[in-house]
C-alpha cells in the first residue's frame, strides 16, 4: 500500500469514527442497518407531530438539568419492541439537544422517520442510532426492517473492514462489511442492497441477489479504473 493510499485510508477512518462531527465529543463507529436493527430495543416507523425542549433526565446516564428535545411521535408501524409500544399511539422520544452529546435535533414536524433506538419504557435516540427519513430507505432496507434482519440477529454479526487483508478475514459467524472505497463515493452495496444471513453450510454470508451482484461488479470496475488511472 503506497503512502497516498495510507493517507486516504487514515482520512476515511477519521471521518467514519467521528461521524462527520470533527471537534465534537460524540463519536460514532460505522454500523450496518441490520446490526443497528439487532442492537436496538425498538424500531418503528413514526411521524413527528410535535417537538419541544425538555430538562428532564431520561435515565441514570443523563444528568438532570441538561437540555433535551422531546419528539412527540405517532407510531405508524412497529418492527421491533411490540411488547413496549402500541400501534397508533403517541410516544415521546427523547434526545440530547446538543450535537456534541449525540443529540438528534434536526427532525421535522410532520415528517415520517424510521426510529431505531434504546429504551423499553422511556425511549431515547442518539445520532449514532439509525434514524432516517422513511422514504430514504431502499427497497431491501424496508424488507429488512419488516421481517428479514431479525432472522439472524442471534447467529451472525457484521464487522466493518477497510482494506483487502481485513475484508478477507475468514470468520464463519461474521460478514465483513467492505468500507474501503466509500471515500471515493462508491456505493455501499452491503447496506443498500444486502443482509447478512447464515447459509445451509453454517457460515454467515452476504445475500447475493441480482442487485447486490450488480452493485459489487460496479464497485469492482470503479476500483480497477482508479488503479489504471490514479
Amino acid at each position: 500500500m503506497d503512502g497516498l493510499m495510507i493517507l486516504r485510508l487514515c482520512f476515511l477512518l477519521l471521518v467514519l469514527y467521528l461521524g462527520g462531527n470533527l471537534g465534537e465529543s460524540c463519536n460514532c463507529s460505522p454500523m450496518h442497518p441490520q446490526q443497528q436493527f439487532c442492537d436496538s430495543d425498538f424500531v418503528i416507523r413514526g411521524r413527528v407531530v410535535a417537538k419541544k425542549d425538555s430538562f428532564l433526565p431520561l435515565n441514570n446516564q443523563l444528568d438532570s438539568g441538561d437540555s433535551y428535545i422531546d419528539y412527540n411521535v405517532t407510531v405508524e408501524r412497529i418492527f421491533k419492541g411490540h411488547q413496549n409500544i402500541k400501534i397508533q399511539t403517541n410516544i415521546a422520544i427523547t434526545t440530547a439537544k446538543e450535537d456534541g452529546r449525540c443529540g438528534v435535533n434536526d427532525l421535522n414536524v410532520r415528517d415520517t422517520y424510521l426510529f431505531a433506538g434504546k429504551g423499553k419504557r422511556m425511549f431515547e435516540i442518539k445520532n449514532c442510532d439509525w434514524v432516517i427519513g422513511y422514504k430514504k430507505l431502499s427497497r431491501k432496507q424496508r424488507q429488512g426492517v419488516r421481517h428479514m434482519y431479525k432472522q439472524y440477529c442471534n447467529s451472525c454479526k457484521i464487522s466493518p473492514c477497510y482494506d483487502e487483508e481485513s475484508c478477507n478475514q475468514d470468520d464463519s459467524n461474521t460478514c465483513m462489511w467492505d468500507l474501503s472505497s466509500m471515500m471515493y463515493g462508491d456505493l455501499d452495496c452491503e447496506s443498500i442492497y444486502s443482509r447478512c444471513l447464515r447459509t445451509a453450510e453454517g457460515t454467515c454470508k452476504w445475500l447475493r441477489s441480482k442487485e447486490v451482484r450488480s452493485c459489487f461488479e460496479g464497485r469492482k470496475r470503479a476500483r480497477l479504473s482508479r488503479l489504471i488511472n490514479p
